[in-house]
């Protein structure tokens, strides 16, 4: 059984970053080595699931978020395995993300 799974949104957002991140870059490896840090923070947080912080101001769901760079992580603590639920870049307007229900 995994540790950790992806939202589909979070596959998305993952795909968008590391696309950006590569065009800016002009490197394929640059965007390798951030996925690489993404999964080493997505096993970390399955491994201490409580270390993240809560945001009750942006979302009355029970979700943690976690800094990566200049990306939060946001996940379920509770699910089994670890659900990532998004990854957001910091400079996003946040409040709208979260008034609609989260995809499955």
């Amino acid at each position: 059984m995994p540790k950790w799974i992806l939202s589909p949104i979070t596959l998305d957002e993952l795909d968008a970053i590391l696309s950006f991140v590569q065009e800016e870059s002009g490197s394929p490896l640059t965007a390798d080595r951030l996925l690489d840090e993404f999964r080493d923070a997505f096993d970390a947080l399955a491994g201490t699931p409580n270390m993240g912080f809560h945001r009750h101001d942006l979302t009355g769901m029970n979700v943690r978020w976690w800094p990566l760079h200049r990306y939060l992580i946001v996940y379920d603590p509770d699910a089994i395995p670890l659900r990532i639920i998004r990854v957001i870049h910091g400079a996003r307007l946040i409040d709208p993300l979260f008034n609609d229900p989260v995809e499955d």
